[in-house]
């Protein structure tokens, strides 16, 4: 009775610091925009169909800006931005629990998403209109997948690694180590090397494409 009352408690705990964290990663909301987050909604004002006069899409990766575009033809209030940061926030956890889930025990994931949503640097990264966490976001989801019994799983690991690059364009130094780490656990490794390389350059190539269309060179010229 004791152990399932001290088992109970813990939980109890858990969930109350879980609660607690998840409301500090929204609040207090930061209404103050600095220079990063202006260039990312300005991006996402040109994709809303609006013109704007200064644009740094030549390095700066466009995913964020263009999932968040449809807001433009609804409010400019930088709320619904920062909510949208908040949502991706969640979904960071998320994913970063389902992969610990598969690779370790539900407790370790637990406690990792616990530590995750309490530590300070992913509460402050929360409010601000950022690609850091969305980008993790996506490169752990290519991470968890590859533990799935999904058919094609590596094409889509590679697939969720290229959106990850057009969310983060910094997170192309990740790729010898995702690479190293995707060879480690292929079973039948020539065809899941070439689907992982399909699924990333579906992705990435589209990206360069469009790039290249838009400014005559590709990314890394």
């Amino acid at each position: 009775m004791k152990i399932e009352t001290l088992d109970l408690k813990l939980k109890l705990s858990i969930g109350l610091v879980f609660f607690i964290g998840t409301i500090g990663l929204l609040f207090p909301i930061d209404y103050n925009v600095y220079w990063d987050q202006c260039v990312y909604l300005l991006h996402s004002k040109y994709f809303s169909g609006l013109e704007i006069g200064y644009s740094e899409l030549l390095f700066r990766s466009p995913l964020l800006s263009f999932i968040s575009a449809p807001i433009w033809s609804l409010t400019s209030k930088i709320i619904y931005f920062k909510l949208l940061s908040f949502t991706f926030t969640l979904f960071f956890i998320f994913t970063v629990f389902k992969y610990f889930q598969k690779v370790s025990t539900n407790k370790i994931a637990i406690l990792i998403s616990v530590f995750l949503v309490s530590f300070g640097i992913i509460q402050l990264e929360s409010k601000f209109f950022l690609t850091d966490i969305p980008a993790l976001a996506f490169m752990f989801t290519s991470l968890w997948i590859i533990h799935t019994n999904k058919k094609n799983k590596f094409f889509f690991a590679g697939l969720l690694f290229g959106i990850t690059i057009t969310m983060r364009l910094g997170y192309l130094y990740f790729s010898p180590v995702l690479a190293l780490y995707f060879i480690s656990n292929m079973q039948n490794k020539k065809l899941e090397i070439v689907h992982a390389f399909i699924g990333f350059m579906t992705i990435y190539g589209i990206y360069n494409f469009w790039i290249y269309l838009e400014y005559g060179t590709i990314i890394g010229n």
